[in-house]
């Protein structure tokens, strides 16, 4: 009981009139079990009984701490499952429910830390291309086939913000913009987005940032549809690059919505008054080297598209926390 802080525990009995209440003096140890020694804690309040990794990926499970941390890290590291599997002697459905338990946490802790953020810029960009399970093999069209992953980073703190994984649609886009969109405080302005020439940006941002306007009606043929324009303080822009044999030719930049010298200004702290995507295009190289998943013309692409969310939430907890731990409080 010594090396067990018990004031970092809170009952987690919802009746209780000192739930989630911690430090309060209610929580004790009871005793200890299993092969791992962990403490089962009850509270004085309510005599409610629970293991100290209750609200933790290890919950329920036979195996150590040491290992199941030891094992899902070597994924991360261009490692496959079922190389994890081979080298730590685990069972690959194992070491499955595992990855799926702590991406699931992962993604719980990280939407924890990443709110009410202040964003004046955003980079936003898609990676692949990975080739999931064949189509004969599952019945729902996202579980094969090209998929996906769209990345947004804060570039002045190098911040990865979001992703959503999916396929190459304006649907995709517009879960993915909702997604940064909850992240933004409220005193926050809409931020200026930057992505390379792919339309389902353009169109996403409009219906996240935009608002159905009737045109006027000119007196002749049908009334018109009412259409979706953009709110006046959204600002975006974006870099076309032109491509020969392979290599880039000739790099435009375009500004789709905002005032031209706004939108510059805005950028030029961090872009050198240049619209790029330089931020996510570095984040997603590092994706690329760190996960085995995301390598180009490899037999570790994804079988199943949740699991492949979760690899990339538990990658974006560890680069978040490695990173930025002291800006999020």
């Amino acid at each position: 009981e010594s090396s067990l802080d018990l004031s970092k525990f809170w009952c987690w009995q919802k009746d209780c009139t000192d739930y989630g209440k911690k430090g309060a003096g209610n929580i004790v140890l009871k005793e200890r079990y299993g092969k791992d020694n962990r403490a089962l804690l009850k509270c004085r309040t309510c005599g409610h009984c629970f293991s100290e990794t209750h609200g933790t990926p290890f919950f329920g499970l036979n195996t150590t701490i040491d290992e199941v941390c030891r094992t899902p890290a070597m994924i991360p590291e261009k490692g496959s499952i079922r190389g994890a599997a081979r080298m730590s002697g685990h069972d690959k459905g194992t070491i499955c429910k595992w990855v799926d338990l702590a991406g699931k946490h992962c993604k719980e802790v990280t939407d924890y830390f990443l709110k009410e953020l202040r964003l004046d810029r955003v980079q936003v960009d898609e990676i692949g291309l990975l080739k999931k399970g064949e189509k004969r093999a599952v019945s729902d069209s996202k579980e094969y086939g090209d998929v996906y992953s769209l990345t947004a980073i804060k570039p002045d703190t190098r911040l990865f913000l979001s992703h959503h994984e999916g396929k190459r649609t304006a649907d995709d886009c517009v879960e993915f913009f909702v997604d940064i969109e909850r992240r933004r405080a409220i005193d926050s302005p809409i931020p200026v987005f930057t992505s390379d020439n792919w339309d389902p940006f353009e169109e996403g941002l409009l219906n996240v940032y935009g608002f159905l306007e009737t045109p006027p009606y000119c007196g002749i043929g049908r009334r018109p549809d009412p259409i979706l324009v953009p709110y006046p303080n959204l600002k975006y822009a974006k870099v076309c690059k032109k491509r020969e044999k392979g290599r880039i030719v000739e790099v435009i930049q375009q500004v789709v919505y905002g005032d031209i010298e706004e939108v510059m200004q805005l950028l030029g702290a961090d872009s050198g008054g240049k619209i790029n995507t330089s931020y996510i295009e570095r984040l997603n190289l590092t994706i690329r080297n760190s996960l085995a998943r995301f390598v180009r013309k490899s037999m570790n692409c994804s079988k199943i598209l949740g699991r492949h969310t979760h690899a990339l939430d538990f990658f974006q907890l560890g680069i978040t926390l490695s990173s930025h731990i002291s800006h999020l409080g």
